[in-house]
């Protein structure tokens, strides 16, 4: 490997690499008792009959993206090298899916909870005056999320219905968080385990439902913005747009 390629990757990995390995937040035990107290009480208190409770299976295109002060401050860091130009915090595509329960709390309202699985990540590129070729750099973990959504709705037509989503969204990371540098051809890649794998998040959105004699398929848009950070005392966050298709059947 050349001078600058080695150049290139360690402005990646040396600079950033002790941000990357865990996502701070909720203590992970307050968090699983936080969901599932939360799941319980919305069932226990719904009025759910048994041949109103729908379960599916959903996936979703995943486009994901990194923010927050110190990631900003990372960004700026790049910017002021002057062998280092057009940089870009990029997004990073991925996919999720898994399956979901609706449980009726009225006759417009629902509680939605999910588990899925899939990745997250984002990516950022700049160009290297030195190296002479851009950079890209992605960033990504396999996660596991509890969504805990409320889900209210509004009839559109004699079979389908227009709805919202909102609630927390916990979630599990998976093994080791991992970088990829790619430049001139080659590419490199690390990883690290996480100091910790639970991340607190939220999840908002709408969709469209049309229903058939014996369930409903769906189209949603969902924003999954990010409260936990990265690493401990490192305000770097991954935020996300997700479009997902699912379909259910009525128990």
């Amino acid at each position: 490997m050349c001078d600058g390629s080695a150049r290139s990757a360690s402005a990646v990995y040396l600079l950033r690499e002790p941000a990357w390995p865990g996502f701070a937040g909720l203590p992970g035990p307050a968090l699983v008792v936080l969901s599932v107290v939360f799941l319980l009480g919305m069932v226990l208190t719904a009025d759910a009959h048994a041949d109103a409770v729908r379960l599916g299976a959903k996936v979703a295109l995943n486009v994901g993206w990194f923010s927050g002060s110190d990631w900003d401050d990372f960004l700026d860091f790049l910017r002021s090298d002057p062998d280092i130009t057009n940089v870009s915090n990029d997004t990073r595509i991925g996919f999720i899916g898994g399956v979901f329960a609706e449980v009726p709390l009225g006759p417009t309202l629902a509680f939605q909870p999910e588990l899925l699985i899939g990745s997250i990540g984002g990516a950022l590129s700049f160009r290297d005056q030195f190296f002479g070729d851009s950079v890209e750099v992605t960033q990504r973990a396999t996660v596991l999320k509890l969504p805990l959504l409320l889900k209210p709705k509004v009839p559109a037509s004699e079979h389908g219905s227009v709805y919202a989503l909102l609630g927390p969204a916990p979630a599990v990371l998976l093994g080791d968080v991992k970088a990829k540098v790619r430049a001139n051809g080659f590419s490199d890649e690390a990883s690290a385990a996480p100091d910790n794998r639970f991340v607190f998040s939220a999840t908002f959105g709408a969709g469209y439902e049309h229903r058939f004699d014996t369930g409903a398929i769906n189209l949603e848009l969902r924003y999954n913005r990010t409260f936990s950070d990265i690493a401990d005392g490192d305000n770097t966050r991954i935020n996300s747009i997700n479009i997902y298709a699912g379909w259910g059947f009525d128990l």
